[in-house]
């Protein structure tokens, strides 16, 4: 099973269990039913018979989006309100940090005034800029996964 756990809250054991489907060959109702779900999870974490108690089974679809712009007037986006990537490549996080230290020492130039609020101006280009190029290599990224699977011959599941 090809899968990325993501620990929400590891103390009360709440995880995320992101497995890849392929539309339109599969469906979440025909191939993700809750037992197959149970079994993929097992097999995930390595523990065949494990008690886990699935919450919810949904589709989610990896793509890749970046705002059109981070700034409208004195409204700035940073991190996930402004882009959001596949977690091939871990760039979203990285990418989210990076925009709110780029956000942060300006603002806090402007309101010390040892900055002329026009340095504002910059954030959204350059932030942009850098959102467009990580969501292009996340993707690379992602169909480089992918064709080493089908050289491979990996089943989805």
């Amino acid at each position: 099973v090809m899968g990325v756990v993501v620990a929400l809250d590891m103390r009360e054991g709440n995880y995320v269990l992101q497995l890849p489907y392929f539309p339109p060959f599969q469906t979440v109702k025909d191939d993700f039913q809750h037992s197959q779900a149970l079994r993929l999870a097992q097999i995930a974490v390595g523990l065949p018979g494990a008690a886990i108690i699935i919450k919810d089974i949904r589709a989610w679809r990896m793509t890749a989006r970046v705002a059109e712009t981070y700034r409208s007037g004195n409204i700035f986006l940073a991190g996930d309100a402004s882009h959001y990537f596949p977690p091939s490549g871990a760039f979203g996080m990285n990418t989210g940090i990076q925009d709110a230290h780029g956000l942060a020492w300006r603002l806090a130039g402007v309101v010390r005034g040892d900055l002329a609020p026009s340095v504002l101006d910059e954030y959204s280009p350059e932030r942009h800029k850098i959102g467009q190029n990580n969501a292009a290599l996340s993707i690379r990224n992602l169909n480089s996964v992918m064709a080493v699977m089908r050289r491979l011959g990996t089943d989805p599941d």
